[in-house]
């Protein structure tokens, strides 16, 4: 194991830590602060510059970019409550898997955020069999098409952080660290 793998695993901890807290504090306060998003943002710079010489800032600003334009867009047009703590999270992931990772890092996001949001509405409105689910499922799809459904405040740090520490896993044990 060389010394740039041992640092990528150093710079995995640090990120996970940095979204876990910043998740924390969005559920308890509903909002992201910088201190979690900013040096999220540093360390991807960091990262892609020992891993891929000075080019490595353009492929962190890139997939900064990238990641906001494609998945924060999507949040902007679905959801009544995206924040600029959800946002900055955004870009800071994208940072740190740069624009040669956006790819997975965005079927990896949506996947697992798709999942996590069935399992909240299943747990939040109580609907555990497969026909209560899809009646609900549809309610919700009627009432937020007629503009009829009240608007809550969803708390989307967890959604966005908690797919971010899967796609790390999954790129440290089944790729490898990059």
């Amino acid at each position: 194991m060389n010394q740039i793998s041992i640092l990528n695993y150093t710079f995995y901890i640090l990120a996970v830590v940095l979204v876990i807290w910043g998740c924390y504090s969005d559920i308890r306060t509903k909002t992201i602060p910088i201190w979690c998003t900013f040096p999220l943002f540093l360390l991807g710079i960091i990262k892609n510059v020992l891993n891929e010489g000075w080019m490595g800032i353009v492929y962190s600003l890139l997939g900064a970019i990238g990641l906001v334009a494609l998945f924060g867009l999507l949040l902007v047009f679905h959801t009544n409550g995206v924040g600029g703590g959800d946002l900055k999270l955004i870009m800071a992931i994208g940072a740190f898997g740069g624009i040669h990772n956006l790819s997975v890092l965005l079927v990896v996001e949506f996947f697992f955020s798709g999942i996590m949001m069935l399992i909240y509405l299943a747990i939040k409105e109580k609907a555990y069999n497969p026909l209560t689910f899809a009646k609900t499922l549809w309610t919700e799809w009627k009432l937020e098409k007629m503009k009829a459904a009240e608007t809550t405040q969803l708390v989307l740090g967890p959604f966005i952080g908690v797919p971010f520490i899967l796609y790390l896993v999954i790129n440290s044990i089944l790729i490898g660290v990059v």
